[in-house]
């Protein structure tokens, strides 16, 4: 094992250990951490560990962090957002808008990303019976540009949203 890889190991395991006895402060550091600088890959993968251990309402938190944040969406935050959302955490119609507009933000330079399209099925999969008008109309201007291997499927399932 690299140096780099046993860093990485004991990075996530002490964010993890923090996850669990402060979920809310430290998602509000690692929010504050993503309006510092770009992530690596190695920073993403640690973020996503992180978010596999946090419980719903922290989780919540750091979603909100991140929709409120200037951050440009990056195939990096779209791995830490694919962990999120994973979790399957309750979003309310307006946390589901502010998600999707993140993700519209990213649908011209992330048109060919697969892992972004997944990301957005997901969402989409998970939150359906909630969707609005509001919601479709987001999803119907990423779907629109989509190209990627998913894209049928993605315009499909947009498709059958209520308009």
């Amino acid at each position: 094992m690299s140096m780099e890889e046993t860093a990485s190991r004991d990075m996530t395991s002490c964010l993890s250990d923090l996850a669990a006895a402060f979920p809310e402060q430290l998602a509000a550091v690692l929010c504050d951490c993503l309006q510092q600088a770009p992530l690596s890959s190695v920073q993403a993968e640690v973020m996503s560990s992180v978010c596999k251990s946090w419980d719903p309402p922290a989780l919540l938190g750091f979603i909100r962090g991140v929709c409120r944040s200037d951050r440009q969406l990056d195939q990096h935050l779209v791995t830490v957002l694919q962990s999120a959302v994973n979790r399957h955490v309750d979003l309310n119609p307006d946390d589901l808008l502010a998600v999707l507009r993140v993700l519209e933000t990213g649908a011209f330079p992330l048109a060919a990303d697969v892992k972004y399209g997944r990301l957005v099925l997901t969402l989409v999969r998970a939150h359906r019976k909630q969707m609005t008008s509001l919601h479709s109309a987001v999803l119907h201007s990423i779907a629109g540009v989509h190209t990627s291997l998913v894209r049928k499927s993605l315009r499909s399932l947009v498709d059958s949203l209520p308009s």
